[in-house]
């Protein structure tokens, strides 16, 4: 079957793939053409080789050197990715489909965290537990940057939840004097 649909002020010819009528028309329309993506969303664990610098060597446009992002996916990265994929394939098949095609590449759309980890020693963390730098005590960095790992979830509550915490513990030190 040929039929016809409309365009910017004439009729023009638009073939369709489903047969005109009837039994067979009943059937192709049943055969619905849908694609679906199930993605999982899965944690990558804090590690030594995973970490931010100041690129010594590249500049932005202001003449400030830019942030150099050093991420390198560990074992565990790639069993998981594997697992979420089949995990999604299955879950595909028990639901009727078919054509069912599983990718298990890092899709880098995440919540950015970590880079100015929080703690109690200054040897191994930036910030102290209320997220004040441990090096310059009146910065304080209220954000995601104080995360080792962001786990699955959103991580904006919990940052709001921190920045609440942090700003009243910065208010009683600024009502003692010390800031």
């Amino acid at each position: 079957m040929r039929g016809y649909g409309y365009q910017g002020g004439g009729s023009v010819e638009v073939p369709y793939s489903a047969p005109g009528f009837g039994t067979a028309y009943k059937a192709a329309v049943r055969q619905a053409v849908t694609h679906v993506n199930l993605q999982g969303f899965g944690e990558s664990l804090p590690h030594p080789d995973n970490f931010c610098e100041i690129d010594p060597g590249v500049v932005d446009e202001f003449g400030l050197p830019v942030l150099r992002i050093n991420m390198h996916m560990q074992e565990n990265d790639r069993q998981m990715l594997k697992d979420m994929a089949e995990s999604a394939a299955e879950m595909l098949e028990a639901a009727g489909g078919q054509n069912i095609r599983t990718y298990n590449d890092p899709r880098w759309a995440s919540h950015e965290v970590g880079c100015a980890r929080m703690g109690t020693d200054p040897k191994t963390s930036v910030l102290t537990p209320f997220q004040q730098l441990h090096d310059v005590s009146n910065v304080c960095v209220m954000d995601a940057s104080g995360f080792p790992s962001s786990g699955w979830a959103n991580p904006t509550l919990t940052i709001m939840a921190l920045a609440v915490r942090s700003t009243d513990h910065l208010l009683e030190r600024m009502r003692a004097g010390d800031v």
